[in-house]
């Protein structure tokens, strides 16, 4: 495929950010920062930007922490995913997809936290945040639980995710949220 014609599907589908490879620290803040000065120039307000910039911080942690593909890089493990920010058909939403190999045994594991945060309202999500929070379980080194709850605090609409297997040992997971 010609890069033009890439181009001109991005173009197309409204797409403002796209990524594929290793997320590190230092490419998300870099990341941030272009993206913020971008929307800066748009006029986003800056509730939506920070509500945006969650959801982009911890989905790109998701990816460097847990993706099952993972480089060494100057003595740590970095994940490698996919991520494309793009602008709703109306252009009042922002969605953030993310996407990342995970080994089968994490699918169920992934697949419950995001069922029952999916399954909440609000309000609910609220509250189990906090339950999760007081309770001291699911930090970020056990994985796959606060950084769900996050986007979800943060989004105005259900998550959506899906889990396609790629091969016996691994799959491959997919995250929206549309800010």
């Amino acid at each position: 495929m010609r890069l033009y014609d890439i181009e001109m599907n991005l173009y197309e589908d409204n797409v403002i950010f796209t990524f594929s490879g290793v997320v590190s620290y230092n490419f998300l803040t870099a990341t941030s920062m272009v993206i913020k000065k971008d929307l800066e120039a748009l006029g986003e307000s800056s509730k939506k930007m920070t509500n945006l910039f969650g959801v982009i911080t911890e989905m790109f942690q998701n990816i460097m922490n847990y993706s099952a593909k993972q480089v060494p890089i100057e003595g740590r493990t970095l994940g490698i995913g996919t991520c494309v920010i793009k602008r709703s058909l109306n252009m009042k939403d922002f969605i953030v997809s993310t996407g990342n190999l995970i080994t089968k045994a994490d699918e169920a594991k992934i697949k419950n936290k995001l069922d029952a945060i999916i399954s909440l309202d609000k309000d609910g999500i609220k509250t189990y945040y906090k339950e999760v929070r007081r309770a001291g379980k699911d930090t970020h080194r056990e994985g796959a639980g606060l950084g769900f709850l996050e986007a979800a605090k943060k989004s105005e609409h259900k998550l959506k995710y899906k889990i396609c297997d790629v091969d016996e040992k691994f799959s491959y997971f997919e995250i929206e949220i549309i800010i």
